[in-house]
């Protein structure tokens, strides 16, 4: 819905008219009254609700980007796990070698080669592990600051709706002499929806 639109049916302008013709028809007055004011409480209602749907939808996206920081992080531990198994495979590996080499000496050669090649793959496999702790690090940071900003974003939500279904009780509560004071606080709950818009 546009912001001209929005103005449209939520103006105070519209509330004086509907107010206007409400007094003509009679609507403010013994039955009319409750039914109007039932009337307004619906409408007051699809108006929030339309207002909430986006900030809902906000928050079903920042939980989804959680389970899936969540999936990766599980993944990262898993194959961390994998590769320090591997290197202690690798550096037991290296420990035989080496005995070997002292062993047979006229396969000295051969194994100062195949040793040299497995230290090589021992220092790569070294700098993924590192590299992989550090990505696992910023996962576990960035899933935590995600978590505290869904966490925040939604007590700040709910704190507003509370906010917004306290001021409707009490504007549902005035006396139709008190519109104007209606009006304001009608005004003003748009505002503070408007401003939770992303």
């Amino acid at each position: 819905m546009s912001r001209d639109k929005e103005k449209e049916v939520t103006g105070p302008d519209l509330l004086a008219d509907v107010l206007q013709l409400a007094r003509k028809e009679g609507a403010l007055t013994g039955k009319g009254l409750v039914a109007f004011v039932h009337a307004l409480r619906e409408r007051a209602a699809l108006v929030i609700e339309e207002r909430l749907e986006p900030l809902l939808a906000r928050v079903q996206q920042l939980e989804e980007q959680v389970r899936g920081l969540e999936q990766d992080v599980a993944w990262r531990r898993e194959t961390l796990a994998q590769l320090e198994q591997e290197n202690a495979w690798r550096r037991d590996t290296v420990a035989m070698l080496e005995e070997s080499r002292r062993a047979l000496g006229q396969e000295g050669a051969w194994q100062r080669e195949t040793l040299a090649r497995l230290q090589q793959e021992n220092a790569w496999h070294r700098d993924t592990v590192a590299h992989l702790q550090r990505d696992h690090e910023q996962s576990s940071a960035l899933l935590t600051s995600t978590v505290a900003a869904h966490e925040g974003l939604l007590v700040h939500h709910r704190g507003v709706l509370a906010r917004v279904v306290a001021e409707l009780a009490t504007v549902a509560q005035l006396p139709w002499w008190r519109r104007a004071t209606a009006r304001r606080r009608l005004s003003a709950l748009a505002d503070l929806l408007r401003s939770e818009l992303p």
